[in-house]
């Protein structure tokens, strides 16, 4: 029995032992080629936004900064502005939008400490007011970014369940990223990976979203 024992530890230490997600292959040959191909796009947006958001929510001098509704605006409206932004602009100051992560319908954009306080410089005259509302950024900061890791936590799930169905059903190996290749393929001209591409950069741009 303890011989048992042990062999299901190493098991599980050698594939992940993943009791309530079975990996079901489809039957159908199209239908195993498209999910297979999902997998793998899956887990190429989760690698871009898990590199892009790490090192920000590792970073003790990145902010989280909410992004404000303008007056009039309604919550649709305001969500299609938050999505459309590759930049924040405010009273001649210019920052990228290096990702964005939306809690009940609220969005917040990582910004420096250096940033953030600029942008209240000019939304307030005093320099209490603007130590007070920087108070409330690093509030939620420190709230949101428990959050952020525990969704990559939650994509790293994703991903690893990805790479099963991959080795499983696709063909993959642990050890690459590619399956192996088959007579009736033809050559690849380069136009899926730059569709590709498109896609990444999309992904890059929105950040983290739920």
């Amino acid at each position: 029995m303890k011989k048992m024992f042990l062999l299901l530890l190493l098991v599980c230490f050698a594939v992940p032992c993943l009791a309530d997600d079975t990996i079901y292959c489809p039957t159908d040959a199209k239908e195993r080629e498209k999910k297979c191909q999902q997998a793998k796009e899956e887990n190429k947006a989760i690698d871009e936004t898990i590199n892009r958001w790490e090192p920000m929510v590792n970073n003790s001098t990145m902010m989280m900064y909410m992004i404000t509704r303008m007056k009039g605006e309604s919550p649709n409206q305001y969500a299609s502005r938050v999505s459309s932004m590759k930049a924040f602009y405010y009273r001649g100051l210019n920052y990228p939008v290096r990702g964005r992560f939306t809690r009940n319908g609220t969005a917040f954009i990582p910004l420096t400490y250096q940033e953030a306080e600029g942008v209240l410089s000019r939304a307030f005259q005093s320099r209490q007011e603007v130590a007070q509302q920087m108070e409330h950024v690093r509030k939620n900061t420190q709230t949101l970014k428990p959050m952020i890791k525990n969704k990559m936590a939650q994509l790293q799930k994703d991903r690893q369940r990805n790479w099963l169905f991959l080795a499983q059903c696709c063909g993959y190996r642990w050890t690459t990223e590619e399956p192996p290749k088959t007579p009736e393929r033809t050559p690849d001209t380069g136009g899926q990976r730059g569709l590709l591409g498109v896609e990444s950069e999309e992904q890059t741009q929105q950040g983290i979203k739920y």
